[in-house]
């Protein structure tokens, strides 16, 4: 799941949002801004503090994307994430499902 989240999540809002928010509207600060909104709005289920820093961390991820553009680095950067949350949090995660 680390794999396709990092690299679809990233496909979505910052491969494809962010490139249609900057030819609507022209401002790649505006287009980072939203789209890291939206991202934090998909991770409402997180609670409020879940989406607010996943929203901060979606705006650290456009930074390559607007600044080199490429999504790759942010890819990496998302399943690496997710990778390793996911191994630091793996007994609480098993414990809170018995």
């Amino acid at each position: 799941m680390s794999l396709t989240a990092g690299s679809c999540e990233e496909l979505v809002f910052r491969g494809f949002l962010i490139s249609l928010l900057v030819n609507a509207w022209g401002s790649p600060a505006l287009a980072v801004v939203l789209s890291s909104a939206a991202f934090g709005w998909m991770h409402a289920y997180q609670e409020p503090g879940g989406a607010i820093r996943a929203a901060l961390l979606g705006a650290a991820l456009a930074l390559p994307v607007v600044l080199y553009g490429s999504v790759i680095p942010s890819m990496i950067a998302h399943t690496a994430i997710d990778v390793i949350s996911g191994i630091l949090l793996q007994k609480r995660l098993i414990s809170d499902l018995e």
